[in-house]
């Protein structure tokens, strides 16, 4: 921490005298301050002066602006007609990187252009990049944002948002970040650094002529896909349809699908959280009040969605496999949900008992962490074939 200077100290003592939460430290901040103005020859007459250097002393300790682009200097080009921006930002792209989904790409591409108007918006979206495995190109699709994005720089403390690494993220700002899944494919156009003229002529065009005159609206229509999930799975994307719908109706269409597509996706909500619901779903399925943990594996594992026979862990950064019994037992232990015997046909002839779970080892765990939906009564037990 920089070194006061005088008048800087002056004022703490004057700020002591003036506003001290006691009797006792005012008086002690008036005898301090007094003897600063005697100390160098002042008087009360001149606080006001060293108040005012106090304050330019503040301004010439600020740490300078960050350095302007210098790409801001160079001229910008018009796009061709027929296209729009957002085409040529995801047609460079589809060269560079290799996502799980086309809807990926839409993503990726208004983030990019979001970034140039980000002030126009009360909410900022994070955009995170992972990947199952090492090797998917992460790195790479950072520094092809760098090329794009206003300002970039790759930290936490990045203004308008956060390029993540693969890792555990606490669930709130999973909330708050779109997730991009990268795949371990050989992109059609290698990165080099230092040698990107496609990237920058696209970031001057998205700085000098599309950002300054662009017409946004900041509520655009939702689909009701949308509405209905996680409320801040809709703000992530206001903005984004928000660009995509200032450029060009067929982007908004583009805009919107992909924004389904990644509410539905559950990637912004916590795998304990989806797992819960998921094991809810199995037990109103099958209307059972207990089940061995071995069948109930296997209806997650044939659940529509397919996430849990792609399951790439909880920090979403391993290989996608089934759910195993063991990650099954791991994810549900810190909630205190353990296996016991359980009869599936309550003893009936032929039943057999295993290992697995009641109805009631959830309910608790329904409540806090799955909001206020309803948890449902005990179900009819039918009979599951033992394991």
């Amino acid at each position: 921490m920089a070194k006061k200077t005088p008048a800087q100290h002056f004022r703490d003592l004057f700020n002591r005298f003036m506003a001290g939460s006691t009797e006792h430290e005012r008086k002690q901040g008036e005898r301090a301050m007094d003897a600063w103005l005697k100390r160098h020859g002042k008087t009360r007459i001149d606080a006001p002066k060293v108040l005012t250097q106090a304050e330019a002393d503040d301004k010439a300790a600020a740490p300078p602006p960050p350095p302007s682009d210098p790409r801001d200097a160079g001229p910008a080009q018009s796009v061709d007609s027929g296209y729009t921006v957002l085409d040529l930002i995801r047609e460079r792209v589809e060269l560079y990187l290799v996502f799980s989904s086309p809807h990926e790409y839409v993503a990726y591409t208004l983030w990019a252009a979001y970034t140039h108007v980000y002030e126009f918006y009360q909410h900022a979206p994070r955009l995170v990049i992972t990947s199952p495995t090492s090797g998917c190109g992460k790195s790479r699709g950072l520094r092809v944002l760098d090329r794009l994005v206003v300002r970039p720089k790759m930290s936490d403390n990045f203004t308008i948002g956060v390029l993540t690494p693969p890792g555990t993220l606490p669930p709130p700002l999973m909330r708050r970040s779109i997730i991009l899944l990268m795949q371990k494919r050989r992109p059609k156009r290698r990165f080099v650094t230092g040698n990107t003229p496609d990237l920058d002529a696209l970031y001057r065009h998205l700085a000098s002529i599309w950002a300054p005159g662009v017409i946004l609206n900041p509520d655009p229509k939702l689909p009701d896909e949308l509405l209905r999930a996680d409320p801040s799975v809709a703000d992530n994307w206001r903005p984004l349809i928000s660009v995509a719908d200032a450029c060009l109706p067929a982007w908004g269409t583009l805009a919107r699908e992909a924004a389904v597509f990644f509410a539905l996706s559950g990637r912004h909500e916590d795998p304990i959280v989806v797992l819960l619901r998921d094991i809810r779903t199995v037990f109103d399925m099958l209307s059972v009040d207990r089940i061995t943990i071995k069948a109930l594996v296997t209806a997650l594992h044939e659940m529509e969605d397919g996430r849990w026979s792609e399951f790439c862990g909880v920090q979403r950064n391993r290989t996608p496999h089934k759910l195993r019994e063991s990650e099954l037992r791991a994810m549900l232990r810190p909630l205190g949900i353990v296996t016991r015997s359980v009869w599936p046909g309550k003893g009936k002839p032929g039943d057999h008992s295993g290992k697995g779970y009641y109805r009631s080892d959830f309910e608790a765990a329904w409540r806090a962490y799955c909001g206020d939906e309803e948890t449902g009564k005990p179900a009819k037990v039918v009979t599951l074939k033992a394991p």
